[in-house]
């Protein structure tokens, strides 16, 4: 719930700026059929960068291409990792979505390319399923309770919540994510 708490407190200092920018990048996702949750890691570097700026992020932030391809790899990664552990029992993703959670969140940063980023991930997650778990279902939960009583209007801020909500639960881990590379001896960006 800390996540969340935060997550309001950032959002609604600046609500119009994080409703709009959420549902642009909503709809970008829904109109092209899913495809652009490619630019989640752009929507986490807008994120983070809004937070330092106590501003509402920017929606050009979202179109930029320059590190498109580590962000594919790592999103693609991702994505096949969730389907996978879908197939195999139906709830194998709550396997693998803990194990490859922040992958986004450390190609963002630009230290690792898409396969490290995915390492990196996979190394952390390996030793903290159960945390990550119960953090990404907290998240998820109560954001699906605030869309369901509020009649569908939760879902304006759903996004820009989750965003932040997840951006502060990656900065609590990434010291441990950094070491599990580290220790792991994958090798950072050129």
């Amino acid at each position: 719930m800390d996540h969340l708490k935060y997550a309001w407190q950032i959002v609604s200092e600046n609500l119009v700026g994080w409703i709009i920018f959420g549902l642009v990048f909503s709809i970008a996702i829904s109109f092209t059929g899913g495809i652009l949750i490619l630019l989640l890691p752009n929507a986490i570097r807008a994120t983070r960068k809004a937070i330092g700026a106590n501003a509402a992020p920017e929606i050009g932030e979202l179109f930029s291409f320059d590190t498109i391809t580590d962000d594919a790899i790592a999103m693609v990664g991702q994505f096949a990792a969730n389907f996978v552990g879908s197939l195999l029992c139906g709830i194998g993703v709550l396997a693998t979505a803990p194990l490859f959670l922040f992958a986004p969140f450390v190609v963002s940063e630009g230290a690792y390319d898409g396969v490290g980023s995915l390492k990196s991930t996979l190394e952390h997650g390996k030793a903290n399923i159960p945390g990550n778990l119960i953090q990404m279902l907290i998240i998820g939960i109560v954001l699906n309770i605030v869309v369901f009583f509020t009649l569908g209007l939760g879902a304006l801020i759903a996004t820009p919540l989750a965003l932040v909500a997840f951006e502060h639960f990656y900065q609590e881990q990434r010291p441990n994510i950094l070491a599990a590379a580290q220790a792991a001896q994958i090798p950072e960006k050129g």
